[in-house]
């Protein structure tokens, strides 16, 4: 047997009395806020319960110029110093894989 559900339709001037049912259970919800919420930074900043010490808000740019360190973390490799000419990217004609020279036979040169 089939049971069947009236539906019905709201007229436009229906007002909303603010309670909300879900099924025979009326949840206890908090009360509207009527002004809106002050939306001005305060720069304070929380986490659930928490509010970390960060620093302070730059106000000027950051220094983007290159200093020529490299950092990860809290290590600083030490890399080679940077190349100003253009390697020689000449053929020498001699092959190497890794460490190794294999013996090729040769070819004569055009």
């Amino acid at each position: 047997m089939r049971e069947h559900i009236k539906v019905k339709v709201p007229s436009s001037d229906v007002q909303d009395s603010g309670k909300v049912r879900m099924g025979s259970i009326a949840p206890a919800l908090p009360p509207v806020r009527s002004a809106p919420a002050e939306a001005a930074d305060g720069g304070k900043v929380r986490m659930g319960s928490i509010a970390p010490a960060l620093p302070p808000v730059r106000s000027a740019p950051a220094d983007t110029a290159d200093s020529r360190k490299v950092r990860m973390g809290s290590i600083a490799p030490a890399l080679p110093p940077v190349r100003s000419a253009p390697a020689d990217t000449a053929d020498s004609r001699k092959v190497r894989m890794g460490s190794i020279a294999p013996a090729l036979p040769r070819t004569p040169r055009p």
